[in-house]
């Protein structure tokens, strides 16, 4: 039998050597291009395995070599014995490779469930002792920490009281300084990072064995992973704290104010500050409501300081508290405006528009009454800030100047907003006002100038 080549572009080969016509015979090795193919007969057609095609699996790469080193046996030509020699160094290579990529395979699918497990947890310490059960688990061991800002957050196996005696404490605290992973006999440990690249902490285990280079790969996963999860966690734990605080302030504060509250422009601490206080109280509610059901008598009251207190936020002021049908206002405290003083006057013109628009809702449901309210305002000095107990503190004002917005009020006749003179002068040119005779309010010897507010400008 003669092979002859007509000019292929990979040439032909008999035996490993390259042929242009050659006289072949049955054993002889025949390859083209990737193709190899061994001539046979019916004498030594038994004698020769196929070579069946197998899977990219460990079985499959075994199977391989196992069918190479038959082959190996079989052949005869010592050239072919070297190119199996050859495939069967570059199988070992392979199953090597492979072996790490099932490794990584493997490592991938394990943080991938620990980052569904800990997506679903917002308690910081359930986190972390679930960070460790899975790290041990992976790794085999059966001691382990968590270091979260300099604090042992979580721990396995390991007792506090005698944490300095423990060789996965002294490789942590290393990992703190260094900033880097470190691994020493059994212990090993990993910084855990936030996203910005900063270290947050620590996770450190020591394991049944000694400790191997992949070892310390595996653990910087379930760091890397241990990093996403608690800087969520707080994150969640930041926002519900935000939200307690904002949703206690949007009870007193204007969104203005609560927002820059939040961003820590203005503080709550005591300081004296010039405000504007008003007081405003509806006139005979009491006999007004006697007959009234209790709950409509509710309702009505909580309409009337809704729209009192939606007035006072309109102009970005706070509100001090109400005391029964009164509500007290402060304008220029914690957040000061240069025309504080005419935002108090604006804010008590709404609230007697706004008044108007409650009787006439619940004339139309059959109230026969209307509400009228005395409004009270005073500029001066005050000291501002949380002001209370250790068990309840309540932002608040105090001073004379609160004092006498508070007598104003009870001056006020229904439908009448009574100014003090430093009210008036800061206000002057933008309110129009009729001066009305001096009185005389508890707490001052001399009788006190007083202006009614008109309108404005």
């Amino acid at each position: 039998m003669i092979l002859k080549d007509l000019r292929s572009s990979f040439g032909c080969y008999v035996n490993g050597i390259r042929v242009i016509e050659e006289k072949i015979k049955p054993g002889d090795d025949i390859q083209m291009g990737n193709t190899i193919i061994k001539l046979a007969d019916e004498t030594t057609l038994e004698k020769i395995r196929p070579i069946r095609m197998v899977q990219a699996t460990r079985i499959g790469i075994e199977e391989l070599k196992n069918q190479v080193g038959e082959i190996t046996e079989m052949a005869t030509d010592p050239e072919i014995k070297k190119r199996l020699g050859i495939i069967s160094r570059s199988l070992d290579k392979f199953e090597e490779a492979f072996t790490e990529v099932e490794q990584d395979r493997e490592l991938a699918r394990t943080l991938i469930e620990v980052g569904r497990a800990t997506n679903l947890i917002i308690d910081l310490r359930v986190l972390l002792n679930l960070i460790i059960d899975f790290t041990l688990k992976n790794l085999i061991g059966e001691k382990g920490i968590v270091i979260v800002e300099d604090e042992v957050k979580a721990s396995r196996g390991i007792d506090l009281n005698r944490a300095d005696q423990e060789p996965i404490f002294a490789i942590a605290y290393e990992v703190l300084k260094e900033r880097r992973s470190v691994f020493s006999g059994r212990s090993l440990a990993a910084p855990i990072m936030k996203k910005d690249g900063s270290t947050i902490g620590v996770l450190g285990v020591e394991l049944d064995r000694e400790t191997e280079p992949r070892d310390l790969t595996i653990l910087e996963g379930f760091a890397s992973q241990a990093g996403l999860a608690i800087e969520s966690v707080m994150l969640h734990d930041r926002i519900r704290k935000e939200e307690r605080i904002r949703d206690r302030l949007y009870r007193f504060f204007s969104p203005t104010v609560v927002d820059a509250i939040l961003k820590g422009e203005h503080k709550l601490g005591g300081v004296q500050v010039e405000a504007t206080i008003l007081f405003a109280d509806i006139r005979g509610f009491t006999p007004m409501v006697e007959n009234l059901e209790p709950g409509y008598t509710v309702e009505l009251l909580n309409e009337f300081l809704s729209v009192m207190t939606e007035e006072v936020f309109n102009e970005d002021g706070t509100l001090d508290k109400y005391v029964g049908d009164c509500i007290m206002a402060i304008f220029g405290a914690p957040i000061q405006h240069p025309d504080d003083p005419l935002r108090a006057v604006r804010a008590s013109l709404g609230m007697k528009q706004r008044v108007r628009e409650v009787n006439e809702k619940w004339q139309r449901r059959g109230f026969k009454e209307s509400l009228r309210i005395g409004i009270g305002i005073n500029t001066g000095k005050v000291l501002a800030g949380n002001i209370g107990s250790e068990k309840r503190m309540d932002y608040t004002v105090i001073s004379d100047a609160v004092n006498l917005a508070s007598r104003l009020e009870g001056v006020a006749g229904p439908g009448q907003i009574i100014v003090s003179e430093n009210t008036y002068l800061k206000v002057k040119d933008s309110v129009e006002t009729k001066r009305l005779d001096p009185v005389r309010v508890q707490g001052k010897k001399e009788p006190v100038p007083i202006y009614e507010v008109i309108g404005l400008i």
